[in-house]
C-alpha cells in the first residue's frame, strides 16, 4: 500500500488451499486479491474503486468485480466515525453463480490516539 496526498493505492491477496481433513470433501484451492485505489479529500469526503478477484483453482472458475466508493469521515455526537458505500459490479464470472449486482455499506468507528 501506497499513500500520499490524499491518494491510497495498493493490493491485498491471499490464496488458500486444503492439506488436510475428510477424504470426502472436495480439496479445496483459491486466490483472492483486492486491486484499490482511494482519493481522500480535506473536507474528509473520499471516492475511489476497487476490483475483486477470485480464482477456485479446482473449479476453474475466476469472478471479478469492479466496485466504486463513496465515502466521508464525520462525527456523531463526540464519536468519530467513517462511512463508506460500494455498488458491487460483477463482470466476469460463471452465470450459475454471478450476482446481477451487490451493495456494501461500512460503518466504522475511529478512536484516535493522543
Amino acid at each position: 500500500m501506497h499513500q500520499g496526498k490524499g491518494l491510497s493505492v495498493g493490493f491485498l491477496a491471499n490464496q488458500i488451499w486444503s492439506v488436510a481433513g475428510n477424504e470426502n470433501r472436495s480439496d479445496f484451492n483459491s486466490f483472492y486479491t483486492q486491486i484499490f485505489l482511494s482519493h481522500s479529500y480535506k473536507s474528509g469526503a473520499s471516492l475511489g474503486v476497487n476490483a475483486e478477484i477470485t480464482q477456485n483453482w479446482e473449479g476453474n472458475t475466476t469472478n471479478i468485480s469492479i466496485n466504486p466508493s463513496i465515502g466521508a469521515v464525520t462525527k456523531f455526537g463526540n464519536q468519530v466515525v467513517q462511512f463508506n458505500i460500494q455498488p458491487l459490479i460483477p463482470i466476469v464470472g460463471p452465470h450459475e453463480s454471478r450476482p446481477d449486482w451487490g451493495l456494501r455499506a461500512v460503518l466504522s468507528f475511529v478512536f484516535p490516539g493522543s
